[in-house]
């Protein structure tokens, strides 16, 4: 079995080099070539408090354009919000999900609602390819200081323009040899087979170190080599901010060929 070491150095070359690599390919990727204004809203807590620093929260959507950069996507918050409705910060679950979307959502803007807890461990929850309606989606991230991190944005925002989780089981545990990589997993073949199962506790698949060392196999009885790097993936801490070739191809063409996009 393969393993995989994640550094500096090795996040450093991807970002560097996959703008060259884009170039290369016999089908460049295609770009969105918009900027995308997010209103940012926060729930208060009873004592009217905030529990997060908004500059923070603007500075990393600032952050995540690097990240989109090789679709021509990038962020901006234009507006603050506050939502005095404290028995939103600590809960999320229907019909509260359907609640705050009627009361608070702004038309063609990316909404983005910053909560206290989840009823689940999660940090962050989206709308699968909610970019594209005007009305009626959104992202709600936790104000816990471990899921205001670059990473965690960028996946629920990867999440909002279509992308799936490449751990996906809806749809057939993919093979490790990627023979069923284009209708299993997250559908994506540059994305590799990923044994991790939510809720599942990501050190029980990787070290500190990001050295992957679960021992599942595949129904082939192949060991497992997953992308521990990827953004989509749950292996937090060990994400460099990287999305594959083809996960930048959906997002951008998830966008451009839907009708209702604005």
């Amino acid at each position: 079995m393969r393993h995989k070491t994640i550094g500096t150095i090795v996040c450093f070359l991807l970002f560097v080099l996959f703008p060259m690599i884009g170039k290369s390919t016999i089908k460049p990727l295609p770009k969105i070539n918009k900027e995308f204004l997010v209103v940012v809203h926060v729930v208060l807590d009873q004592a009217g408090g905030m529990g997060v620093d908004t500059n923070a929260i603007k500075a990393t959507f600032t952050a995540m354009n690097a990240i989109f950069k090789p679709i021509e996507a990038s962020f901006m918050v234009c507006e603050v919000r506050l939502i005095k409705n404290f028995q939103y910060n600590d809960t999320l679950s229907d019909p509260y999900w359907k609640e705050v979307f009627a009361e608070y959502h702004v038309a063609n803007r990316i909404n983005v609602f910053y909560i206290n807890t989840f009823k689940s461990v999660a940090c962050g929850k989206a709308d699968l390819g909610g970019v594209t309606p005007a009305m009626g989606s959104g992202i709600f991230i936790s104000k816990k200081v471990s899921c205001l991190a670059l990473n965690v944005l960028a996946h629920e925002i990867g999440h909002y323009f279509s992308l799936e989780h490449p751990f996906e089981t809806s749809h057939g545990m993919e093979l490790v040899n990627g023979s069923n990589c284009a209708t299993a997993g997250d559908g994506l073949c540059d994305t590799p087979a990923d044994p991790y199962i939510n809720p599942d506790d990501p050190k029980d698949y990787v070290t500190n170190s990001c050295l992957f060392y679960n021992t599942k196999k595949d129904a082939n009885g192949e060991f497992y080599d997953p992308d521990v790097s990827n953004i989509m993936s749950y292996y937090g801490n060990c994400v460099c901010l990287t999305f594959s070739y083809q996960q930048y191809e959906k997002m951008a063409n998830y966008y451009l060929s839907n009708p209702l996009k604005w």
